[in-house]
């Protein structure tokens, strides 16, 4: 997103909460596979667990069978009846995917252990373009949200979601379900992020092989 405009001037300030959750735990081998049995029961604790309590006025993901799936449980569990909006700018597109891969690649090699290689801040050092591309989408998404919402439920996948923390040193990429909390403000066009919190990491577990 760019800086305010000339219009924007004296434009009041809106302050909203937008829940990033990572995608629940998927099957291997599709290119757009569904969730598997355990990867349902991830987004029913996350959800019960950690977002039970909240009042959500919009629930959007991204564009794969994953998201869907993942928001459709969250909806189901929280009992919402709000709209639920499609937005590819919480999915990772082929190109940054595969960018995306060779950090996972370096970070469990990294020679400091994976507990370095996972951070974020590391992934920027790692490929700084990729997590600037990923960042300024979460911001441009950031900037797409309806007016009217206040507190946004958006399921997304990692690192687009990790991409516009606040404390990159202190915040390792998430497991299948982690959120992160976004505080942000709007002035006219322009978004920035106050606050960034990680709710839960998420769970870490292996998906099975289709033929398992």
């Amino acid at each position: 997103m760019g800086g305010g405009t000339g219009n924007d001037i004296g434009t009041i300030p809106t302050v909203r909460t937008v829940y990033t959750m990572r995608h629940a735990q998927n099957e291997f081998g599709s290119d757009d596979p569904s969730l598997t049995k355990r990867g349902d029961w991830q987004a029913v604790e996350a959800a019960r667990t950690f977002l039970l309590n909240i009042e959500f006025d919009a629930v959007c993901h991204g564009i794969y069978t994953r998201h869907r799936e993942t928001a459709k449980i969250a909806e189901k569990i929280l009992g919402l009846s709000c709209k639920m909006i499609e937005a590819p700018l919480l999915a990772l597109t082929k190109a940054t995917n595969d960018r995306a891969y060779q950090c996972v690649k370096m970070g469990r090699n990294h020679p400091e252990g994976t507990s370095v290689g996972f951070r974020v801040d590391t992934w920027f050092k790692t490929d700084n373009t990729l997590m600037h591309y990923l960042a300024q989408q979460l911001q441009d998404f950031f900037g797409e949200i309806p007016k009217t919402s206040k507190n946004i439920l958006a399921v997304s996948s990692s690192p687009v979601l990790e991409s516009l923390v606040l404390k990159r040193k202190e915040t390792q990429l998430l497991g299948h379900c982690g959120i992160i909390c976004y505080t942000i403000k709007n002035w006219g066009k322009f978004t920035s992020v106050i606050n960034s919190e990680v709710i839960f990491e998420g769970f870490f577990e292996k998906p099975p092989q289709k033929s398992e």
